[in-house]
């Protein structure tokens, strides 16, 4: 045949709802095929773009006609079913069409008659700018309702995870949770909260090891920013905002995963609440200032130093002198200090509680090094699986004739991809060395069991990181009574369980075997 004796059609919708319950790729693609057989045009192949927007660049299937077209070095007929439908934005369906005849084939369009006049550049022109301006109005109407109902407490876009959208009588489309990843983001904040998990990547290795899901409910690898965007997500508290489109926070309508007790205390732990070590003075030689609170009334005590006939004198002092019942109101620098240490030292571990601990956590490490071995090892049998059907899909697609098999073999192919990467990574996933999991561990109960030898030893930054693991916040002192009750962080709470506390961890001989049990064989010893 002579050149534009072909044919290749273009298709495009705007939607996935008229991809799934409309007929307008269909009834394009007949059209423009009753165009080519009135021209005397043979339709070699179709392309179709399917919920593809018309303002948008990105066509998968536009750019894979200029490929085919550019492969072929012949002139062809591009047939379109409207000028709107090749795009409803004037700079881009200039482009577009450009491309296609740099590609050496030419456009027509089923209602719209191209020609090289004035006229004709005139009218085209004004049909693509009179869609542009409907898809701007849409557009606008769209996030106009979208706002109303973020003000009305309810979310618009993708559900986050951990939730599905819902119809609910009276509310419309509603987010509801959706298990598992409810649970496990649910989990996730606790833990977080209670410094359970002390980083953002404990957290993210938290949902991993918990099996967080993808859309397709299969399960992902997140990365430390995905861990980092849910727990700063207030939705998760019941609340909806939109900074972008001014948007306040809000109640919102849907149930919440957490408490909003629970997601602040995640901010704050996230925002670092406690001051940062300082270069000044002050903060050398009164490292427990800030840190410690007038047993009276509740002040952080400040340090300063007092100027005596022959020399200076360094003292704690509350700055609250009205309203505090303290009588005393300057505590030596010595003296708190040295009660300071004999605290530390009184609430120490006893060494057997460490030593269990210990144990404990190599225990849990070997399973988990054990467990993420298994891991790698279906991860790289998947990738095998997953190799295997590609290359099977590969050949189909090859042999095949069919545009649509041809677009549904690909899909599953980039699909199978996706799931490919996936799995690689898990395959990739090691855990640290046994000798520099070992070196970290003694280091870390090494602390645990002798802090106060830390803190006596130890220069302003190691006090300071001292003070920050140990407690949850500032500690009471008075002189009278010395250090009162004292928030711990988890760690050292766990680690004062007396003789009592520590045999209930272990289970009733007689009942089930050891080997049954779930909990470390370490608290069997």
């Amino acid at each position: 045949m002579d050149a534009f004796n072909k044919a290749v059609i273009y298709c495009r919708v705007s939607s996935d709802k008229q991809v799934r319950h409309g007929h307008g790729l269909d009834g394009q693609e007949a059209r423009c095929r009753d165009y080519a057989k009135e021209h005397g045009l043979f339709v070699e192949n179709v392309f179709r773009d399917e919920a593809i927007s018309g303002g948008t660049e990105h066509r998968p299937a536009f750019y894979a006609l200029t490929s085919y077209l550019e492969e072929r070095k012949r002139g062809y007929v591009v047939i379109i079913d409207d000028l709107n439908r090749l795009a409803r934005d004037v700079a881009l369906s200039r482009a577009l069409k450009l491309a296609i005849q740099g590609a050496g084939s030419k456009l027509a369009c089923v209602n719209f008659n191209f020609e090289d006049t004035p006229e004709s550049q005139y009218f085209e022109t004004i049909v693509v700018a009179t869609g542009e301006f409907e898809r701007l109005k849409n557009r606008e109407r769209v996030i106009s309702r979208q706002k109303a109902r973020l003000e009305a407490g309810y979310w618009v876009f993708a559900p986050p995870r951990g939730y599905r959208y819902k119809k609910i009588s009276g509310h419309g489309k509603l987010l509801v949770p959706d298990k598992p990843n409810a649970i496990l983001i649910s989990e996730l904040f606790t833990k977080f909260s209670t410094g359970e998990l002390l980083t953002q990547s404990d957290a993210r290795a938290f949902l991993a090891d918990g099996g967080l899901r993808n859309r397709s409910m299969k399960t992902m690898i997140p990365t430390v920013e995905e861990a980092k965007r849910i727990l700063t997500r207030r939705i998760y508290a019941g609340a909806i905002e939109y900074e972008r489109w001014g948007i306040c926070e809000r109640v919102g309508h849907h149930e919440p995963l957490i408490s909003r007790a629970v997601f602040e205390k995640v901010q704050k732990r996230l925002a670092g609440r406690r001051r940062a070590p300082t270069k000044s003075n002050l903060a050398h030689d009164f490292p427990l200032r800030n840190h410690v609170l007038c047993g009276g009334c509740g002040t952080p005590l400040t340090g300063s130093w007092s100027t005596g006939r022959t020399k200076k004198y360094p003292y704690y002092r509350c700055p609250n002198t009205k309203f505090c019942p303290e009588e005393k109101k300057s505590i030596p620098k010595k003296r708190l200090e040295t009660d300071f240490s004999h605290f530390l030292q009184s609430v120490c571990p006893k060494p057997g509680v460490v030593r269990l601990a210990k144990r404990v956590t190599e225990e849990v490490w070997a399973e988990r090094e054990n467990s993420l071995a298994v891991r790698r090892k279906s991860a790289r049998q998947a990738c095998i699986a997953i190799d295997a059907n590609i290359d099977r899909l590969l050949d189909q697609l090859v042999s095949s004739s069919s545009a649509s098999v041809m677009k549904r073999l690909e899909a599953r192919i980039d699909a199978l991809e996706s799931e490919k990467r996936q799995e690689s990574a898990a395959a990739e996933r090691n855990a640290p060395g046994d000798e520099e999991f070992g070196t970290a561990l003694q280091r870390v109960f090494d602390f645990l069991g002798r802090p106060h030898q830390l803190w006596n030893n130890g220069n302003l930054e190691q006090r300071r990181i001292i003070q920050s693991l140990m407690f949850t916040g500032p500690i009471e002192y008075s002189v009278s009574e010395g250090f009162g009750t004292t928030k711990f962080s988890l760690p050292f709470k766990l680690l004062q369980l007396d003789r009592q506390e520590k045999q209930s961890l272990v289970e009733a001989a007689g009942i089930e075997p050891a080997s049954a049990s779930t909990t470390p064989s370490a608290l069997h010893a």
